[in-house]
């Protein structure tokens, strides 16, 4: 993603966590000044809500990921740092009048597969590769191998991972971690 909406990602989070922080601590007011009635303040801050409690590393590394994924759609395919998941290997199986085409889960090194799945971890959609151009794919990006059943589990497993990273690391730093953690080389 471009640095420029990584740093308005970052900044935004940041001023999200820091109303919360001022919110609590007029919560913190309230519950003292709650014995005095006589208190204008109480009267001023008693209309206010706690938001939540909980780890603030945690919090503002939700807010992070949350800005992130509702700000997706701003970055370019061809702006990412190219790390995809593998989400299944298949071949095309028969051709149904009702159900139409349906694809059947095969085994990564099946000579019967005709494409494999893949997410970016920045992207939403998943893409489709021709097993014959997997090759080629996979030496030009950063590929996590998985295991179909938990891959769509593990997925958003490692993009909260990679996101929240760069909260508090660069881009690159991020992408190292994730590489050096979960891409096997060959």
């Amino acid at each position: 993603m471009k640095e420029e909406l990584l740093q308005e990602i970052r900044e935004y989070a940041q001023k999200k966590y820091k109303e919360e922080q001022e919110h609590n601590i007029k919560m913190d007011k309230i519950k003292t000044l709650s014995n005095d009635k006589n208190e204008k303040e109480y009267l001023y801050l008693s209309n206010e809500k706690p938001v939540s409690t909980g780890c603030p590393n945690y919090k503002i590394k939700k807010i992070f990921y949350d800005t992130f994924k509702s700000r997706i759609y701003k970055i370019g395919k061809d702006e990412t740092n190219k790390i995809f998941v593998e989400t299944g290997t298949f071949m095309d199986g028969p051709k149904d009048y009702i159900l139409g085409h349906q694809s059947i889960l095969v085994n990564r090194n099946d000579p019967r597969a005709d494409y494999r799945t893949y997410r970016d971890l920045e992207q939403v959609e998943e893409i489709t590769v021709p097993i014959k151009q997997c090759d080629d794919f996979e030496k030009n990006n950063n590929i996590i191998e998985t295991d179909y059943y938990d891959a769509r589990d593990l997925y958003y497993q490692i993009r909260y991972q990679f996101i929240t990273d760069m909260l508090e690391n660069s881009q690159k730093e991020s992408k190292d971690n994730i590489v050096k953690i979960y891409v096997r080389k060959k």
